[in-house]
């Protein structure tokens, strides 16, 4: 299933019987449509997106958002017991605390997929620029993916 984001919307494409199935994922309606062409699949969710939001504008109905920022989760209730206690211990509510805790995780989660992607790891390890040092070399680079800036230390061994 591929993913697809356009307008704080996020839409899933799956493959059905031949046809590339587009859907607006998060809403409480069931919008699709179809392609047979993979490259127009992100400009088909678009128009879908956009003809949601027109069609619910002449309806006088809100178009239902993806997000509305609150939710259920229902866990373990050792595990409800040591985040009420973290949160109290940390100065928090249980909502602060549990949103602190998923905005870093989902942060490492980035993080993780820049490191797999293979032309951060280029720009990161690019030993094309000369090196003034010998033995071990390290330095601070600064670099841009996907529009977002990283600083990451790379070091490495300088054969004379």
């Amino acid at each position: 299933m591929t993913h697809l984001r356009y307008k704080d919307y996020q839409g899933a494409v799956t493959f059905v019987d031949g046809t590339l199935l587009i859907q607006i994922l998060h809403i409480d309606d069931y919008v699709t449509t179809q392609s047979d062409d993979a490259r127009s699949v992100q400009a088909a969710f678009e128009e879908l997106v956009d003809d949601y939001i027109q069609t619910c504008i002449e309806q006088n109905k809100e178009p239902s958002k993806p997000f509305k920022g609150s939710f259920n989760v229902r866990i373990a209730p050792d595990v409800h017991r040591a985040v009420a206690m973290r949160a109290i211990e940390s100065g928090m509510s249980m909502n602060s605390w549990i949103e602190k805790a998923l905005s870093q995780e989902v942060s490492r989660e980035v993080a993780m997929k820049r490191w797999s992607n293979a032309s951060y790891m280029a720009k990161l390890f690019d030993t094309s620029k000369p090196f003034a040092y010998s033995k071990w070399h390290s330095e601070t680079v600064d670099i841009e993916v996907s529009r977002d800036p990283v600083l990451a230390t790379r070091a490495f061994s300088v054969w004379n």
